[in-house]
C-alpha cells in the first residue's frame, strides 16, 4: 500500500492532493505503522483504516479440489456483534481441460443480494468457442444468450 502511494506521489508531484481509502481493513497497530510510513508522501486523506466497531467480522474461506476435474469453494463472513452471517458464497467448478469450464455459484449478502450465477466456456469445433453466463438476483433469473466467438485460441 505504501509503495503505491509513493508511486502515485512521484507520478502526480507535490501539488496534487492524494486521498487513500482503506475500507476498514487494518488493525489499529497496522494502521498507525502504515500512516507513519506514508507520512513523507503527504496524503491529504487516510480514510477509515480501522473499523469503528469493537469486534471484527470473522471471515473463513475453504477451497478444495475433489477428483481430477472438479473444485469447490466456500466463503463465509460472520458478524460476532450481531451473531449472524453477513455474507456467504459457495461455488462449484468443472474444468475437464484448459479451454473447457462450467461454473455454478450462489451468493448471499444479508438484506441486499441473493444471487445464483452460472457460466460456461466451451469450444465449438476447431475455430469457434461458446460463452454463456446467467447471473441474476434470485427470483429474477432469466436465460441470457451466450456469445459464439470465432478464432479465439483456447
Amino acid at each position: 500500500m505504501v509503495a503505491r502511494v509513493r508511486a502515485v506521489r512521484d507520478a502526480v508531484g507535490p501539488d496534487v492532493e492524494i486521498l487513500v481509502e482503506v475500507h476498514r481493513r487494518l488493525s489499529p497497530q497496522h494502521a498507525i505503522r502504515v500512516a507513519r510510513r506514508m507520512e513523507p508522501c503527504r496524503p491529504f486523506w487516510f480514510e477509515e483504516p480501522v473499523s469503528a466497531r469493537d469486534a471484527s467480522d470473522v471471515v473463513g474461506e475453504l477451497e478444495m479440489s475433489a477428483f481430477q476435474d472438479w473444485s469447490a469453494r466456500l466463503g463465509i463472513r460472520w458478524d460476532p456483534e450481531n451473531t449472524q452471517t453477513v455474507k456467504s458464497e459457495v461455488g462449484l467448478q468443472y474444468r475437464p481441460a484448459s479451454n473447457r469450464v462450467v461454473n455454478a455459484g450462489y451468493r448471499l449478502q444479508r438484506d441486499s443480494i441473493e444471487q445464483l450465477d452460472m457460466s460456461v466456456a466451451w469450444p465449438i469445433g476447431d475455430s469457434w468457442r461458446g460463452f454463456g453466463r446467467n447471473g441474476q438476483p434470485e427470483g429474477t433469473a432469466r436465460i441470457q444468450p451466450g456469445d459464439a466467438t470465432r478464432g479465439v485460441s483456447p
